[in-house]
């Protein structure tokens, strides 16, 4: 399982951080003018940076849910690829839940005020766009996976043809 899937852990990852940094990018961009007016550069490093660790541990967390549902439910590749894809997209998204739901709860235990509602609509919306791309890489990885495993067939001896 290893073999196969883990260009798609690798790339998740980087993916992950990349889209957490550019989160920072479009709300540094489109929020408040006054705002940007007192941002220094280590400013926009630091939260480039905290915005793409964030990130990455959302994918980390999407990994782990797609790689277990698949070494749960599919261990042998003995299921379409298909179905592998879907429980992958399946287990990512749960992942992204469990993980926007445990913050949420520790969130309401550390405070007085309770943001549980709005952490988890994050995680949901965080869950679909994991699910998304984890059906986008583990597909790709079927399909390279497939593409490799065929074999070169030798023609028939002198060329005739061989009635089944």
């Amino acid at each position: 399982m290893v073999k196969r899937y883990w260009r798609v852990a690798v790339i998740g990852l980087g993916v992950g951080f990349f889209l957490g940094a550019a989160l920072f990018g479009m709300m540094a961009v489109s929020g408040n003018p006054d705002w940007r007016g007192y941002l220094a550069v280590e400013d926009v490093l630091r939260s480039t940076v905290s915005y793409g660790l964030i990130g990455l541990l959302v994918a980390a967390a999407a990994v782990v849910g797609g790689w277990a549902s698949v070494a749960l439910l599919d261990r042998r590749f003995e299921r379409r690829p298909s179905m592998r894809v879907s429980l992958a997209s399946v287990g990512a998204a749960a992942g992204t839940m469990l993980l926007g739901s445990l913050a949420g709860i520790v969130d309401s235990v550390q405070g007085s005020a309770s943001w549980l509602v709005v952490i988890v609509g994050i995680a949901f919306v965080l869950a679909v766009v994991a699910a998304i791309a984890a059906a986008v890489l583990v597909s790709y990885a079927e399909r390279h996976a497939s593409s490799s495993s065929v074999k070169a067939v030798s023609q028939a001896p002198d060329g005739h043809w061989i009635d089944f």
